[in-house]
């Protein structure tokens, strides 16, 4: 999955030039979009969780460039589904980064026991 690697790269400071960046963007969101369309969302929440689970420290930041990437992206069937997702990934993510619990009715699957490393 190219759109992972190329937002955990922007995550860690590795910027492409503007003309490539406008161009990655443009292949890596459309990508997105075909990839997942009409893929259940809580099987991409899995997904991605599971690659977040390995990567602990960087995941808000990584779920910032992740939403970014898929507001400035062209539309998909369940593109407000997975914005949802994303964006209540990044309040749980931030909770557990400050110290917090997730609140009872979180997206993140329990199995998974996440924890995140100070």
């Amino acid at each position: 999955r190219g759109l992972f690697r190329y937002v955990h790269e922007l995550t860690r400071g590795r910027k492409p030039s503007e003309t490539d960046k406008v161009l990655f963007d443009k292949v890596f969101c459309e990508g997105f979009a075909r990839e997942f369309n009409g893929m259940p969302v809580a099987e991409f929440e899995k997904t991605l969780v599971k690659y977040l689970s390995k990567r602990n420290t960087e995941a808000t930041a990584y779920l910032e460039q992740f939403i970014n990437l898929v507001i400035s992206g062209p539309p998909f069937d369940e593109k407000d589904e997975y914005l949802a997702m994303l964006k209540q990934l990044l309040v749980n993510y931030s909770s557990l980064q400050n110290g917090e619990s997730i609140p009872k009715n979180n997206t993140i699957d329990e199995s998974l026991n996440l924890t995140v490393s100070p």
